[in-house]
Order: C-alpha cells, then structure tokens, then sequence
C-alpha cells in the first residue's frame, strides 16, 4: 500500500459493501479458494503425508526457478525501472521510477503530480517519506511488509523469505493448471500465492496488510507480461485489486528498464535533512 493512499484514506470513511455470496451465484463455497479460483482438488492430509508434501513443494519452486533464475539477481547488477501507476478510484495517475540492487536495497519514488513518496529498503532496514509526511524508518510488521514488496519477490526463492511454506490445493486459474501455495512471513499474516503449473511463473499473491490509519486491508495481486531482462523473466504489470470499492484496482506497467546501471553512492541513504 502507497503512502500517500494511506494518508488520504485515512480522512475518509468506507462505503457500505456486501459483495455477492458464492452460494448466491450459484457457486459451492467449499470449491472456492481466497482468490475466487475453482479448486480443482484439495490435498487430502490422510493420502499425502508431509515429507511428501514438502517434495511437491519443492518441485514447483524448482519449475519457478526454472524459468526466471533467482541465482541471476545479482548478476544483473543496479537495475532501474521507470513506470506508469493509475488508482482510478481515487482519481490518481502519475509515474515510479524504482532503483534496486539485488533483495536488499530498494528505491522507489512515486510521483503523483500534486503528492510525491519514496520508499527505501538498505541490507535490512526500511524508511519512507513523502512531500507531506517526513523521513520516518520502519520497524516490525511495517518492515516486514515492506522487504515483501521488493520487485524482485515474486522471482526470489521464497524458501529464504519465509518462515514457512506449504502446499494447500492444486486449482485453476484462468484455465491454468496451478499449485496454491501459503507463505507464512516472519511478521504479519500469511500470504498465499498461485504459481503456473505450466510455466512456473507466478500467476497471483493475496494479502492482508495493517495500513496505518485504515487497519487491516485485503488484496489479490495478479502479475503479467512477463519479459526477459538479464536472463531473468520479470513481470512487467502488476494489478492490485482491492478488498474496499473505495480503493478498487491498482495498476503498474513498467515502460523501460535498465540493468548494470551506475548508481550515486547515495542511492539507498536515507536524506539527512528530510524529503528530497
């Protein structure tokens, strides 16, 4: 969640919302995953004992691993992305320019024309700050979810980003064979992702995030257009679907990237003298 959506939301109040029931479409709940994605077979606990759950777990991380490579994110040096983000909803559009370098630094600015953020990740620790709001570093929770929205996540080895991973249910989506999985984070509440069991890509990541000011916000993230860049396949669109009408969809299409690029020494410094 971007800040300045936190700041703005903060003052409003949420529209009444009841989302139509599965049952109500005619649709059993039971074969219904979080994402609305059919469930083509749940693992039964009683015929797949664990250690064999962990092989299958394995297997699919290593069909993701095949195509996109976590072991190339450093290879690729200091990458840089420039984007478009839109949040109709809110009557928002502006540009991202993002700096990283490998999982553990981060830059990314947001410039929404009248408000403008940065978010900053270096070798563990996190800031943000905004035109409105000044430099504050992140602890806990808030840190937590912010190293899990590196750009680099949905390609990383996730083994070595979570406490713990397990394999729920083989589903469909999209008419895509695929394995749902649930990520636990170090902080926070689990995350469940979808990843393609045809290309090993992940299709999708749904979230429950504490947003200072709001509480607890629920997403499905989809991911799309994936594009080689160094050796690694990189999802170039990322749509958000909000669980509140008022926020509604989220969008980003990178437009160009680079990578081995020259950084300034102080890229990922958090400003000494506030926003900048």
């Amino acid at each position: 969640m971007s800040l300045v959506l936190a700041l703005m939301l903060a003052q409003s109040q949420l529209p009444d919302f009841a989302p139509a029931s599965p049952a109500s479409q005619g649709i059993d709940p039971a074969r219904l995953d979080e994402f609305g994605a059919v469930v083509q077979g749940y693992v039964d606990a009683e015929k797949i004992v664990g250690a064999e759950l962990v092989v299958i777990r394995d297997e699919v991380l290593e069909l993701k691993q095949a195509a996109s490579d976590w072991k190339r994110i450093d290879a690729l040096g200091a990458f840089r992305f420039r984007s478009r983000i839109e949040l109709p909803a809110l009557k928002l559009s502006g540009t991202a320019q993002g700096f990283v370098q490998g999982l553990a630094r981060m830059r990314v600015e947001n410039d929404f024309g009248s408000t403008k953020e940065c978010e900053l990740l270096r070798d563990g620790r996190g800031w943000s700050w905004s035109s409105d709001e000044e430099l504050e570093e992140r602890f806990g929770l808030r840190l937590e979810q912010q190293l899990l929205e590196h750009p680099f996540v949905p390609i990383a080895d996730w083994r070595e980003l979570y406490r713990s991973i397990d394999v729920l249910a083989e589903v469909e989506r999209s008419g895509t064979p695929a394995l749902w999985l649930r990520a636990e984070p170090r902080e926070g509440y689990a995350h469940t992702r979808i990843v393609s069991l045809e290309s090993g890509l992940p299709l999708a990541l749904s979230t429950v995030e504490s947003v200072t000011g709001l509480g607890k916000i629920g997403s499905v993230t989809e991911y799309g257009d994936w594009r080689e860049v160094g050796g690694l396949k990189l999802p170039f669109h990322r749509r958000v679907a909000f669980a509140t009408p008022l926020l509604g969809v989220f969008e980003e299409r990178w437009e160009e990237v680079e990578a081995g690029i020259e950084l300034n020494e102080d890229t990922f410094e958090p400003p000494d003298d506030g926003p900048r």
